[in-house]
């Protein structure tokens, strides 16, 4: 894709949700899809739907008149589920300068592809074959953390919805899904509602620390319900962390139907951004009045798992012949 000041800021920074929007409803879905449709003997028809956004990490600016390029892999399938390894490269094409942006993870689940206006998920799904013993089980003990992170979350729909109502949120946006926001089966596409959550959490951490603020990385992003054509859905966001040069935002997004009143949580997450000043430099995070204990071993935890991460990813590349 070529980056146009509709994808930028004013500072000319490709927006972070725009990305990963170009990550996730393109490049992840195609990746999916392509596998679960592979065995043309298997009479059943695969859709894929968007149900978690792993960690992201935003490794260098996007800038206008970039071109990028997405690059998606099946890494590893479960009963009901795969995941899909995204990573965004963008070229200068004045100056052919290529650099990797973006990696992502994401978790789709498997639809039947036949009944377009339910999401009926299938079991059974077909299996990656990894060669690799080690690397398989790396794999699948990344699932198994992802698995137990969701189990140990304690985010009910009862809790996320007294949050929504209850608590205090600094920024806040309503949009009603129209077409250009959906698949053909008027489901809401995951990356459009993930760039809305940017957006907004963009502003909290403005409003925070009022400077230019880029997204640096994103946690998990769990879609607890599905949203459709013509709903109404609500962001509220909140700065709920701060330690040194970044800021953690909790966003919430909120679902109503219209014509019933019915209301859900649809998806729950948390961005992290940096300041920048005028130069592009780093600013201090000012603390966050009243942030919770919770909110700090939240933090303590994320960067735990990143330098386990990487000390996994360092000792496979010495593995590798």
């Amino acid at each position: 894709r070529f980056m146009t000041p509709e994808d930028a800021n004013v500072h000319g920074n490709a927006h972070g949700g725009q990305l990963l929007r170009f990550a996730v409803d393109e490049a992840g879905l195609v990746a999916a899809l392509r596998h679960l449709n592979q065995d043309h003997t298997d009479p059943r028809f695969f859709n894929a739907a968007l149900a978690t956004l792993g960690r992201t990490e935003f490794h260098a600016p996007v800038h206008i008149g970039d071109i990028v390029e997405a690059e998606a892999e099946v890494v590893f399938t479960a009963k009901r589920s795969l995941q899909v390894d995204v990573h965004l490269v963008a070229e200068s094409p004045m100056t052919g300068y290529r650099r990797l942006t973006n990696s992502a993870t994401a978790w789709f689940v498997a639809i039947d592809g036949s009944k377009p206006k339910e999401l009926s998920i299938l079991d059974n799904i077909p299996q990656l074959k990894i060669a690799d013993s080690a690397l398989a089980n790396r794999r699948r003990a990344n699932y198994l953390e992802q698995v137990a992170m969701r189990d140990a979350s304690g985010t009910s729909q009862a809790w996320l919805l007294k949050e929504y109502h209850t608590s205090e949120w600094n920024a806040f946006l309503a949009h009603v899904l129209v077409a250009t926001d959906c698949f053909q089966n008027e489901f809401a596409m995951g990356g459009k509602v993930i760039k809305l959550m940017d957006d907004i959490a963009y502003l909290a951490a403005f409003r925070h620390c009022k400077a230019n603020c880029v997204t640096a990385s994103m946690e998990t992003i769990r879609f607890e319900e599905p949203l459709r054509k013509g709903e109404l859905i609500s962001l509220k966001a909140r700065p709920t962390f701060a330690s040194g040069r970044s800021v953690e935002v909790e966003i919430i997004v909120h679902g109503e139907n219209t014509k019933t009143g019915e209301e859900r949580i649809a998806a729950h997450g948390y961005f992290v951004f940096v300041g920048l000043d005028d130069t592009g430099r780093p600013v201090s995070m000012p603390a966050v009045p009243g942030a919770s204990r919770a909110a700090e071993v939240r933090y303590l935890g994320r960067k735990q798992r990143r330098e386990r991460q990487k000390a996994a990813a360092k000792a496979a590349d010495k593995a590798t012949p």
